[in-house]
């Protein structure tokens, strides 16, 4: 059997698979059975796409991320890529990647293309977390990807579909980098990494294994 890194290699190395919608189309998992929302994640999961379309820079959200110990931001840009039946531009989210906080409001992260094809994955969002701090729209406050909350500040035109998956911008070459954002390599994702929230969930399951201890010892006391 394949050990899961490999297979997810195998996954990354194959042809990115061209998702672009046509002019009144839709994107692949608006044409899922209803429902099955979770099946196409699983059967798009680490598989590279590709889209061709255009950012939206005037549109950018902001999300406070930490980076090997640095603050920061990542950069959720919309990317327009067809049209709908009233003529409105439709797309998706794309995360473009990591930006120091020294660096976020320079706009040194503005590319000069801003139309052509990208290359990345597709995923939900952030996982949440028990003690996760919510997003706050309203002050244009963002500490996770969340799609619903972005696409409705970013008044998407296909809410429907752009509020279901991100597109997450990958580098395709190692010899020619993007600096800002900084966008992951496709090698990065078999690199187990554990995040902050990962860390939140392992402080909070030895807080309740060392509440269940003093409990039991207790008891125990109590009975003797």
């Amino acid at each position: 059997m394949l050990s899961l890194k490999l297979f997810r290699s195998q996954l990354l190395s194959q042809e990115a698979i061209d998702i672009t919608p046509k002019n009144k189309g839709v994107f692949p998992w608006s044409e899922a059975k209803a429902g099955s929302t979770e099946a196409f994640e699983s059967d798009y999961s680490f598989k590279k796409v590709k889209l061709r379309g255009i950012f939206d820079h005037t549109k950018e959200t902001q999300v406070e991320k930490v980076k090997n110990g640095e603050k920061g931001v990542e950069i959720i840009t919309p990317f327009y890529t067809h049209l709908n039946e009233k003529g409105e531009e439709c797309g998706i989210l794309v995360n473009r990647g990591w930006v120091p906080e020294d660096f976020k409001d320079l706009r040194m992260h503005y590319t000069s293309n801003t139309s052509g094809e990208i290359t990345g994955v597709l995923y939900r969002g952030d996982a949440g977390y028990k003690y996760a701090q919510p997003n706050e729209p309203t002050i244009q406050r963002f500490t996770s990807v969340n799609p619903y909350d972005i696409s409705l500040i970013a008044q998407m035109k296909n809410f429907d579909e752009s509020s279901k998956f991100v597109f997450l911008q990958i580098d395709t070459d190692a010899n020619a980098r993007q600096i800002l954002p900084t966008a992951p390599l496709a090698d990065d994702f078999n690199k187990w990494q554990i995040v902050p929230e990962r860390h939140a969930a392992y402080a909070e399951l030895w807080k309740y294994l060392t509440f269940a201890g003093v409990f039991a010892n207790t008891a125990l006391w109590l009975c003797f």
